[in-house]
């Protein structure tokens, strides 16, 4: 443990270790293996080529054999053994040529194991990722760790990370990469969007952002408010959410020609505070009943009055 809570530390600095011994010597058993499998297939691919040249020189002691057998007469049991001692070569040469086919994939193996036991020895070393302040250190010296246990924190303290929830309409206008201005301890700070939740929390119905900015002069837990930039609409028409009409889940409103009321259907946009953006089926200097309109029927009479 190198280490304690409070620490400023460096990238590539050593945090803690864990005793090494075991790991080291599979490393040096790995490297053995690797070496003494190289060493075998070289030799039997030198003792191929001697098997091969004994081979070729049996085939033409056979052939004489027996050229010498049908001429004269030579003991058949000699040219017997000939053929014995040809057959042996031969087997022998198969055994090598395996030996030699398939020494590249053994030593891909033997590799592999080696490069399986120096990729430990690097994860006995708990290494700083970046430049930061240790936070806290969860294990004590002489413990027993195990893989995915929490050894250490630390804070990366040149950044931090403003987390914020938004509703549907906020996130459409938002895209990572984007600057966002945060205020925080009094101070203007100009942030980066760098993560944006896709599916929408299924209790609060948001989406989660984070937004980076500069940590200098921050603690983490420090309030902060993020202006969120949402897009424009231009030539938009709104009316009062009241007098939207929900009757049947159709989107209506009604209309006051000749002080009759007419129900006209309408395609909703997004909504501002109590402000509903209509995107179709309204003009501009349409008179429009803003208020109760639960009470109201397609064709009813009303009487109208100028707001003083």
């Amino acid at each position: 443990r190198l280490v304690e809570a409070g620490r400023r530390v460096e990238p590539e600095e050593l945090l803690l270790q864990i005793e090494a011994g075991d790991y080291l010597d599979i490393v040096k058993e790995a490297q053995a293996r690797f070496s003494q499998e190289k060493a075998a297939i070289k030799r039997d691919k030198q003792l191929l080529n001697y098997v091969i040249a004994n081979r070729k020189l049996q085939e033409e002691e056979v052939a004489r054999m027996k050229e010498l057998g049908q001429k004269s007469l030579t003991s058949q049991s000699k040219y017997g053994e000939t053929i014995q001692n040809l057959l042996r070569l031969q087997v022998e040469e198969e055994k090598l040529n395996f030996s030699v086919e398939t020494g590249s994939a053994r030593l891909q193996l033997r590799q592999a194991a080696l490069q399986q036991a120096q990729r430990d020895i690097e994860r006995t070393r708990l290494i700083a990722p970046f430049a930061g302040v240790v936070n806290a250190v969860y294990v004590q010296k002489g413990d027993y760790v195990t893989p995915a246990q929490t050894a250490l924190e630390i804070v990366q303290v040149s950044d931090m990370d403003l987390y914020l929830e938004v509703g549907s309409v906020a996130v459409t206008a938002l895209h990572r990469g984007q600057g966002v201005e945060v205020e925080s301890m009094g101070e203007q700070r100009q942030g980066k969007i760098i993560a944006i939740q896709r599916d929408p929390d299924p209790e609060t119905f948001t989406y989660s952002i984070r937004i980076r900015i500069s940590g200098e002069g921050l603690l983490s837990g420090n309030l902060a408010r993020a202006i969120i930039p949402l897009a424009e609409i231009q030539g938009a028409i709104t009316v009062p959410v009241s007098a939207i009409s929900r009757k049947e889940k159709i989107a209506s409103v009604f209309v006051v020609r000749d002080s009759v009321v007419i129900r006209k259907r309408v395609t909703l946009g997004r909504r501002l505070g109590n402000q509903q953006v209509v995107t179709d089926g309204l003009k501009e200097g349409l008179v429009i009943v803003v208020k109760d309109v639960a009470m109201l029927n397609d064709g009813l009479r009303v009487m109208t009055q100028q707001s003083p």
